[in-house]
């Protein structure tokens, strides 16, 4: 319910952030600052993405704390360890300053707690050099920390179809029973698109080989699954996978799920399309506003799980390393247009609404 709470303020804050520039972190706060009457004014978040940042609490600020602890309790209770999801007005930055070191500063809109209690671990891993890593699991998320108390590790748990809102045809409630129970029982099958102790076995090698293990910035692990797209035949989904690669650097990837509403059976990408898979790729590429250069490398590095679906366009998702003129991850979106429709089955193509 949490989780589905704040998806429905960032669908609320996407509607009414015209002339912002709204930026989403992750990270850990490591400070707490209070005016005259120890009012919450600020915190100081160290985030894997953009360092260290100070978080402006204003008026219209979502502060979400869990219902088991108080805003007194996390000004007070040097035992909480409080991780976060922000989002913030990239606009409003401005330079400032803590601890002698030069930071940004934002004015926040939500920030999202998860609070771990300093207590006994509810298990222990032995990684394979020997390495001890301590496991304090939660509802929302599992924490993986070094015997020292470094937090190596923050793995998301997984977000499925049933825990996100959507509407209209998108909503997987709107599918017949059966329908709902396959698609379901399709990606609980399917699992985890990662081995969880070949991540930690990374971030241990990554953390033993960090300049700076006493300001080590936790990694961290999310799957999300949520729909995309529908029309009267299909449900289109998609997973969001986000991993690490070092500390401070990850990797994300989307991959598109297609299922008939009415048996839930799973569709393979290729059959939406009229054209042979072979010639998939560059029929789709001959389409986006490319170089000659670019076109021929993304043609040779397509595949077909990198094609996923919106309502207003299919997207090519070029993972990070997958592309010789690109290091990072590089999305061709197309629209609908009348050349796009001529390389799909009519009852493939998705619909606004």
């Amino acid at each position: 319910m949490k989780k589905l709470l704040i998806f429905l303020f960032l669908c609320l804050l996407a509607l009414t952030s015209c002339g912002k520039r709204t930026v989403n972190a992750h990270g850990k706060i490591i400070a707490r600052e209070t005016d005259e009457n120890g009012r919450l004014i600020s915190v100081v978040a160290d985030t894997e993405t953009n360092g260290t940042i100070r978080l402006i609490l204003m008026e219209n600020t979502h502060l979400d704390v869990p219902a088991c602890f108080s805003e007194k309790d996390f000004l007070t209770d040097d035992s909480l360890y409080p991780f976060i999801s922000t989002v913030y007005d990239a606009r409003t930055g401005k330079n400032d300053t803590y601890e002698n070191r030069k930071i940004r500063c934002y004015e926040a809109e939500l920030i999202d707690m998860d609070i771990e209690k300093n207590n006994t671990p509810a298990s222990t891993i032995t990684l394979s050099d020997g390495t001890e890593l301590r496991v304090y699991p939660d509802s929302d998320h599992t924490l993986y920390t070094l015997a020292n108390g470094t937090d190596l590790l923050l793995e998301n748990h997984l977000q499925t179809p049933e825990n996100t809102m959507a509407v209209g045809k998108k909503n997987i409630d709107h599918l017949e029973e059966n329908a709902k129970a396959s698609v379901l029982a399709y990606y609980e099958e399917r699992g985890r698109l990662y081995d969880i102790m070949e991540e930690l076995e990374k971030a241990s090698a990554i953390y033993q080989q960090s300049q700076n293990k006493e300001n080590f910035s936790m990694m961290r692990i999310e799957q999300n699954i949520y729909p995309t797209a529908a029309n009267d035949r299909l449900i289109f989904f998609q997973t969001s996978l986000h991993l690490p690669l070092a500390e401070k650097t990850f990797t994300e990837r989307n991959l598109c799920e297609v299922f008939d509403r009415k048996t839930g059976a799973y569709i393979p990408i290729e059959d939406l399309f009229i054209c042979p898979l072979e010639e998939l790729g560059s029929q789709l590429l001959a389409l986006a506003h490319l170089s000659d250069a670019d076109r021929a490398d993304m043609e040779t590095a397509f595949r077909r799980e990198y094609i996923f679906f919106t309502e207003d366009s299919l997207c090519i998702d070029f993972p990070a390393g997958s592309l010789t003129n690109y290091k990072e991850q590089y999305i061709v979106p197309l629209k609908y247009t009348s050349d796009l429709r001529g390389l799909m089955h009519d009852w493939a193509i998705p619909k606004e609404g």
